[in-house]
């Protein structure tokens, strides 16, 4: 059985050491939920792998996708890689944008036609 049980930590200063706690521990020491730093962490084999989380709502949120994440590889599901050679839609918008200045006419009943070639010419239908 794979594993997928996920952890929130905390990372606190006590008596000028950092300690990884629990967040119940954390709050019975009454340390304030703004100091320190949170993290989530997992094991994939044998090894511990670590993600850093900027507070503990972001942190319970990111325990939640990378649970359910955990989950659908123990069942089998294959999950898709990121593609970073993919096209944006920043992207998309700073060339469209890009287009539209070079297609600055005077007439204005070309421009529909324009614009519809422009947003066909960069995303094909049937994709």
């Amino acid at each position: 059985m794979a594993n997928r049980k996920v952890t929130v930590v905390r990372s606190v200063k006590i008596s000028g050491q950092w300690k990884f706690i629990n967040p119940n521990k954390a709050q019975k020491l009454k340390i304030p939920n703004d100091e320190g730093r949170w993290y989530i962490c997992w094991r994939t084999g044998n090894k511990k792998e670590w993600q850093r989380a900027d507070s503990w709502t972001h942190a319970m949120s990111l325990k939640l996708k990378k649970e359910a994440e955990l989950h659908a590889i123990s069942a089998g599901v294959a999950l898709p890689t990121p593609n970073p050679a993919r096209l944006t839609i920043a992207d998309a918008v700073t060339q469209f944008k890009e287009d539209l200045t070079m297609l600055d006419r005077k007439d204005q009943e070309q421009r529909p036609r324009a614009i519809q070639g422009i947003v066909q010419s960069r995303f094909p239908p049937g994709v």
